[in-house]
Order: structure tokens, then sequence, then C-alpha cells
């Protein structure tokens, strides 16, 4: 509920709307400003650094629940499978902040980051 009511907040939604927990939240209008804000707003949630590629990484509320659970030793989930276009992980640890950010941004834009931008 607490991702959820953080999520609404970012996209700027009322609080009763429902948001399907599989669906990515960048299909229903979160950009790369708002992926920054969400994961600013849950670091200061569970106190502890968040890395940039967040909702890179677990792109829907389903993914991001169980991440944060296992990373606050709250729950033994599994780790969600990855998307057969998204980097490994080992790929993603190797990234820079700002690479992973750009890669971010890119995923969130729906293609690839334009020169300039």
């Amino acid at each position: 509920a607490h991702l959820a009511e953080r999520a609404l907040q970012v996209l700027g939604l009322d609080a009763g709307t429902a948001i399907d927990p599989r669906r990515a939240l960048k299909d229903i209008g979160l950009d790369s400003l708002m992926a920054v804000e969400l994961r600013n707003a849950l670091t200061r949630s569970i106190g502890q650094p968040l890395s940039a590629t967040l909702l890179f990484d677990y792109p829907n509320l389903d993914a991001l629940n169980a991440y944060l659970m296992r990373a606050l030793g709250l729950e033994d989930a599994p780790a969600p499978q990855a998307t057969a276009s998204a980097p490994a992980h080992g790929e993603l640890a190797a990234l820079s902040d700002e690479e992973a950010e750009a890669l971010l941004m890119q995923e969130l834009s729906g293609g690839p980051e334009s020169p300039g931008t």
C-alpha cells in the first residue's frame, strides 16, 4: 500500500486510483523525472540509499515491492525475472550512475535517447 500511495502521489493521480501491480509504471505516465522523485521518496521512507536504476530494474509495483522486501530483510522473495531486452544485473552494476540514469531515461521514454537531451 505504501508503494502504491507514493506512486500515485508522484504520478499526480487521485489516492483512490487502482494501479495494476504488474503493469509497468511508465505505461501509466511515469517519466524519468518522476522515477527519480519516486526513488528519492522511497529512499527517505526506508532510510537507505536506492540505486539510480531502481525503477528500470523493478518497473512495476510487484517487482519493486519484492525487491524492497528483500533489501530490508523482511521476506525471502525470489528475484523477479529480467525481461529479454533488459541488461543483465552484472551489466547494470558496471554502469556509472550517469550511464544508469541515461539508460533509465531511455527505457522510460520508450526509445533511444536523442542527442542533446
